[in-house]
């Protein structure tokens, strides 16, 4: 497997700055297309025999030591009608647009708290001729044109919604829709006892000015009440127990429905399932689609991955002591025997899906569903980067290197 270090184009002094590059990373030497996945019986398709999908990279964008052309943390990336990319610079406060040839044209908003300006933006996108943003530090929504001026500053708490008694949620603005209306997403939550299940937390629509308008559907989520769990003690360390992986359903918004993706942990060794649903605002089906698979243990690097995220947390304070915590983590958890199939998914801005696969240790592999929930193929990704953008054949990814510096990279699907 070629990393997607070995694809890049460095300037002087080390540094590569949109620079449009040739090489082609090849992620999977097959071509999509090359094997029959589906089951004629069943209609099922095999979701380990699907064609490997091949990227070719186009442009690269970011530097290892000239901060105006570097990134610290891009938080989000989006394309308007004319081919511009806008990335979320989150650490510096600024969203930074970009030509089709990677070179940068201008900055909207800056550090502060005045109009148009960002103390810790979390979220955005572009609707139409609209950047749409979220500040979670300031409370606040700020609406400006492409070009980055002001049209409006709204605040916005969110809402405290109905709860079982000692549990307090909020929501707040999340998204913006296309008909400029914002869908809400999970704040916060904490508890003072321990809720008797499942809590159910309304998706709400919120409009320009921070008014509750309707309510799309409820959200099920698994009880994360942990103030009364087991505590464990390493030395100076007290952490709470891990809670095992979830594998309940998996739902992502869309604005003229939701897909809803069925997860379970394989009971047996044996080849099970797992399944995609399509649904609009009414409730009916768009597309259903059945994949099978085997089923993948936890074992090794699988274990290793979760202990470590867990422990990383704790990595500084426990100083000599760390190891010892990393090993009461790893005997803390209560795992199921086979992964999840689906680890995570997001949606393409073409109203494509993509599902992350289980953890094997390598490299990470992903299956893109077309908007119709056709499969088109799988892809190996380096753990290290993620998909921030979509749609149709090309993809922008965020890769982050050896040196933990982010580069911005548009690749081509063939």
């Amino acid at each position: 497997m070629v990393s997607t270090r070995a694809a890049s184009s460095r300037g002087i002094g080390g540094a590569a700055a949109a620079v449009a590059l040739p090489a082609v990373l090849l992620l999977a030497a097959a071509r999509l297309g090359g094997c029959d996945t589906a089951d004629s019986m069943t209609g099922e398709v095999d979701a380990d025999a699907l064609p490997e999908l091949t990227l070719v990279e186009e442009v690269r964008i970011g530097s290892l030591d000239d901060p105006d052309l570097g990134f610290s943390r891009i938080s989000g990336v989006d394309v308007d009608e004319d081919g511009l990319t806008y990335v979320l610079e989150s650490q510096e406060r600024e969203i930074r647009v970009f030509d089709r040839d990677g070179r940068r044209v201008r900055t909207i908003g800056r550090q502060g708290s005045g109009p148009g300006e960002f103390g810790s933006p979390n979220r955005f996108g572009i609707i139409g001729d609209t950047v749409w943003v979220t500040d979670t530090r300031l409370s606040r929504l700020t609406l400006f044109t492409l070009e980055g001026d002001v049209l409006s500053t709204v605040e916005s708490m969110g809402a405290v919604v109905d709860a079982p008694e000692g549990v307090t949620i909020r929501v707040r603005p999340n998204r913006m829709r296309r008909d400029r209306l914002f869908e809400s997403g999970l704040s916060s939550m904490s508890y003072m006892v321990e809720p008797p299940g499942d809590i159910v937390v309304p998706r709400l629509l919120f409009d320009l000015k921070g008014n509750i308008v309707d309510t799309l559907s409820v959200d099920t989520i698994e009880s994360a009440f942990s103030m009364l769990s087991d505590r464990i003690t390493v030395g100076a360390i007290t952490f709470i127990r891990p809670t095992p992986p979830t594998d309940a359903p998996r739902s992502l918004p869309t604005d003229d429905g939701t897909v809803r993706i069925e997860r379970a942990h394989a009971p047996t060794r044996e080849s099970s399932t797992f399944a995609v649903t399509r649904t609009d605002t009414a409730g009916d089906t768009l597309y259903h689609r059945t994949f099978r698979y085997a089923p993948k243990p936890y074992a090794g690097a699988a274990t290793d991955s979760l202990v470590g995220q867990h422990a990383r947390q704790y990595e500084e304070r426990a100083g000599p002591d760390f190891e010892a915590v990393k090993a009461a983590i790893r005997d803390a958890y209560e795992l199921p025997p086979y992964q999840s199939p689906v680890q995570s998914a997001q949606l393409g801005a073409d109203g494509s899906v993509w599902l992350l696969r289980e953890d094997t240790g390598g490299d990470y592999t992903w299956i893109l569903l077309a908007p119709d929930g056709s499969p088109r193929g799988q892809l190996a990704l380096p753990r290290r980067a993620s998909i921030r953008w979509s749609s149709g054949d090309e993809a922008w990814i965020v890769v982050q290197d050896e040196y933990d510096v982010q580069w911005l990279v548009r690749y081509r699907l063939r």
